[in-house]
């Protein structure tokens, strides 16, 4: 008899949401660069009026929501060197500048 329960499937379980999490979130801030674009073109070519403020308005929630995210992949960058937790991001074996990893349990 061990000592515990056994929680492998539990870590690996939580490894794979991770792996996931660290696949989407460059693809989440893609996204918000391409919702800027979009509004920024229905602000330029929307004749004024109604559709220009309606660009801007996309425009505007574009750029909000790239600086959370970045503001926030900054903020667990921080956290995660501060307490010297290491993240498994296959976009650190690359090198120069890497999206912030979820903390996985395990190996």
């Amino acid at each position: 008899m061990n000592g515990g329960p056994n929680l492998q499937f539990l870590n690996q379980l939580i490894g794979q949401l991770g792996g996931i999490l660290n696949a989407i979130i460059p693809l989440i801030i893609a996204l918000t660069v391409i919702v800027f674009f979009y509004g920024l073109f229905k602000y330029v070519w929307g004749g004024g009026g109604d559709q220009a403020r309606k660009g801007s308005a996309i425009m505007l929630a574009g750029i909000v929501s790239l600086f959370i995210m970045l503001s926030l992949w900054g903020i667990i960058t921080l956290l995660q060197n501060t307490f010297n937790v290491q993240g498994n991001n296959a976009y650190q074996q690359g090198g120069g500048i890497t999206p912030p990893a979820v903390p996985q349990l395990g190996s």
